[in-house]
Order: C-alpha cells, then sequence, then structure tokens
C-alpha cells in the first residue's frame, strides 16, 4: 500500500483494512517538492487505538522531537523513517491477529494535531 503525503499536513489514506496477522507493505512517499518545501513526514503504526486527546496529549513534552514519544514506543508496531519532500520510506509490519482499530500518525511536531493519522482496522 502506498501513502502518499505533502504541503497538505495529511496522509492521501486515512483507513487500512487487513485480515488479522497480514503481513502489511506500506509505502510513504513525501509528494512535495524540494524546490518549494521544506515539510518532513513519517508515520508510525500502534497497537491500539487511542483516542484523539491522548495521542495529541502524548507529544505535549517533546514539541520540537520528531522521534516517537516515550510513552508510545512500547506499543508501537512499527515506524517508518522520516523523510524529506520527493523522499519515500518503506516499513513492512504485521497487522495485530486481534480484530479491532489501531491507530497510525506522523509524529513530526504539530502534524498529530492538525490530524494528520489514521485507523489500522483489522476485520
Amino acid at each position: 500500500m502506498t501513502i502518499d503525503t505533502g504541503n497538505e499536513i495529511k496522509y492521501s489514506v486515512t483507513e487500512i483494512r487487513a485480515a488479522p496477522g497480514e503481513n502489511l507493505r506500506i509505502v510513504l512517499r513525501n509528494l512535495a517538492s524540494k524546490t518549494n518545501s521544506e515539510v518532513i513526514h513519517n508515520i508510525h503504526f500502534l497497537d491500539q487505538a487511542l483516542p484523539d486527546d491522548q495521542l495529541r496529549n502524548s507529544f505535549l513534552n517533546d514539541q520540537m522531537d520528531v522521534d516517537l514519544p516515550e510513552n508510545l514506543r512500547e506499543i508501537c508496531l512499527g515506524s517508518s523513517a522520516t523523510i524529506g519532500p520527493e523522499g519515500t520510506a518503506e516499513l513492512a509490519i504485521k497487522a495485530p491477529l486481534q480484530k479491532g482499530n489501531y491507530t497510525f500518525f506522523c509524529s513530526v511536531p504539530g502534524h498529530v494535531y492538525i490530524g494528520m493519522q489514521g485507523l489500522l482496522i483489522v476485520e
């Protein structure tokens, strides 16, 4: 699955559907032009769904850090590299075995507040 990003600070896909235990290959592409943008993006998948306020509160102490906040590292299924304009990153993850909704998001400062997140739906 390919997920595109760019200057708009959003993912082109906000829902990913998978079977329990399915192996997923995610390609993250930053379509912003190097000449017009310095916008960077990444993607992290968690092994649970977090309410918006809980996800946003995870970033309160790390306002300037693009790394995954410490409190989310233990529940992370996988993370991509942070990519700049015209960059690409690949990530392989295995969908959880339990059916349900699982959060994915961008940890670049401010991006989750704008809504750069989605759900991995295991059904």
